[in-house]
């Protein structure tokens, strides 16, 4: 019978007529014929809308999509690879690799599931080194954080086992990254205890990244011979321990060496003459007693900031620029420390040190003459006298832009006990501050930054003082940030009135210009 072969039993139990059967295979052969025809229509047919944004991803090129996934840890680039069967071998091919163990841990659970975390954290580590197949990279971020730190609370053998194991992979790790030449290196390994910090392995000083920055490590002389880093352009320590000698010989080692960043480190004494290094950024957080000695006279740029005593600025004859926000003990140390830096030609200061001279105005103390050119100053409205009193030592200042701060500063209790006292006093911006102005002949341009709904009067009564008093004025520029608060901004209708009461102040200055910015616009 015709067609018999093509159906099994049950069917033909039920199909007793030829016909039927010729029937029962045209009808499948129909739908056989009707299937291939919707598949070769969905595959030439356009697609929809819809379809077409949900493919622009894929459409990209390889090159674009590594890079879109570089800026991921490396943990969400291997997780790419569950999107498309495009992005399976990504991951392969990215110049960033961003390895951090948070991404496996809670570094609040318990010591023994840290512990047991490691396990993995490991073999995903070697797994991504091994399968990672770009010879070079851009940059490498491995951060420990506090992991190794965690890992020596316990006392027990497994865990000393477990601890030494855990050096030894990361030794390893470093070592595989520096193979790839990272440009930026970022190491961040954690304060173990035991060992007063992990130990950095000597292939470091030997790599060849233009960026590298070390967190939480310890750096002993013997793991320093041979320091070969031509490309080392900036160099940030944070946490790291080290004698004076040891930096010393590292800045030997880095003869290109542009930006040095010390981040609370166990030195003393920041000495050099080499000529490369232009940028010095001393920052202690904590409060420690460091007495630091500085004397770099080839320095261009000098930052300092945080608790730092006994400050001892030895030689910085050609800084030209200074960021400064030290937190002095005394009175008598802050005018030995503005003398050192009186010459330099752009000073930013922030609130500490208007509040000392606002302290110098209400005791009756000398204050120290400035020489600079600009000044960058961050302020409390509750200083204002201590902004002109520094406006009034500053004799040959051209430029001046003044920051608008919420905050008060903190100093030492004596000072911020006697300054509670004595303010807020009023200011009488007719005498005070017209005289001070006046007195000026260079200042030029002239910038507030940072007000608001309650600072607003504040800026009008400063640039009222200034308009009709600074004869040579060029430009007053008043500029409200756009990342303030919504409940503390201006509505569009005082914005009107406040840029109407700017721009009808007197001048006296007739080529003196008057500008209003919001954000990126201006009026």
């Amino acid at each position: 019978m015709l067609g018999v072969k093509f159906f099994p039993s049950k069917i033909l139990s039920k199909i007793k007529s030829p016909s039927k059967i010729l029937s029962y295979q045209n009808q499948r052969g129909w739908r056989r014929k009707k299937n291939r025809l919707k598949r070769h229509r969905s595959s030439t047919c356009p697609k929809s809308r819809e379809q077409q944004e949900e493919d622009r991803l894929s459409s990209l090129p390889d090159s674009i999509l590594e890079h879109i996934l570089s800026f991921l840890p490396i943990l969400d680039g291997v997780r790419s690879t569950i999107l498309a069967r495009r992005f399976r071998n990504l991951w392969f091919s990215l110049h960033t690799l961003d390895i951090y163990i948070g991404h496996f841990t809670d570094l609040s659970d318990s010591p023994r599931m840290v512990q047991e975390s490691w396990f993995w954290f490991s073999r995903f580590v070697n797994r991504v080194l091994i399968l990672h197949r770009r010879p070079t990279l851009e940059k490498f971020v491995f951060d420990l954080s506090e992991y190794l730190a965690r890992l020596s609370e316990a006392d027990s053998d497994y865990d000393n086992k477990l601890l030494s194991r855990a050096m030894d992979d990361v030794a390893g790790w470093i070592l595989a990254a520096i193979h790839r030449e990272p440009k930026f290196l970022h190491l961040s390994l954690g304060w173990i205890s035991k060992w007063d910090g992990y130990i950095l392995p000597p292939c470091v000083w030997s790599c060849k990244a233009v960026e590298l920055v070390l967190d939480s490590c310890r750096i002993i002389s013997s793991n320093l011979t041979g320091i070969q880093m031509g490309s080392l352009r900036i160099l940030t320590m944070y946490d790291v321990g080290m004698s004076d000698e040891i930096l010393e010989q590292i800045i030997c080692g880095c003869p290109v060496l542009e930006y040095l960043i010390i981040n609370k480190c166990s030195v003393n004494r920041v000495c050099f003459d080499a000529p490369s290094i232009r940028k010095l950024k001393l920052v202690d957080e904590d409060g420690a007693d460091d007495n630091y000695h500085v004397d770099c006279p080839n320095l261009v740029s000098f930052e300092l900031s945080g608790c730092a005593t006994d400050i001892n600025l030895v030689n910085l004859s050609s800084v030209k620029y200074a960021d400064l926000s030290p937190f002095i003990d005394s009175f008598d140390e802050f005018k030995v420390f503005i003398e050192k830096l009186r010459h330099i030609e752009t000073l930013k200061l922030f609130t500490e040190i208007v509040a000392m001279f606002a302290y110098a105005v209400l005791k009756d103390l000398p204050c120290i003459e400035i020489h600079s050119k600009r000044i960058v100053l961050s302020m409390h409205e509750l200083y204002i006298k201590g902004l002109f009193a520094l406006l009034r030592n500053s004799p040959y200042l051209e430029e001046l832009e003044v920051v608008l701060s919420p905050y008060a500063p903190i100093l030492i209790e004596d000072i911020e006990q006697e300054l509670a006292e004595l303010l807020p006093v009023e200011f009488d911006w007719e005498n005070e501050g017209g005289d001070c102005i006046r007195s000026m002949q260079y200042l030029k341009n002239v910038t507030i930054r940072g007000y608001n709904k309650h600072t607003w009067e504040f800026v009008l009564d400063l640039a009222e003082v200034i308009l009709q008093n600074a004869e040579v004025l060029d430009v007053l520029v008043v500029r409200v940030e756009a990342n303030i608060q919504k409940k503390n901004q201006l509505t569009a209708e005082e914005l009107f009135v406040f840029s109407q009461k700017l721009l009808s102040i007197p001048r006296a200055s007739r080529r003196a210009k008057v500008s209003l910015l919001c954000g990126t616009q201006s009026r």
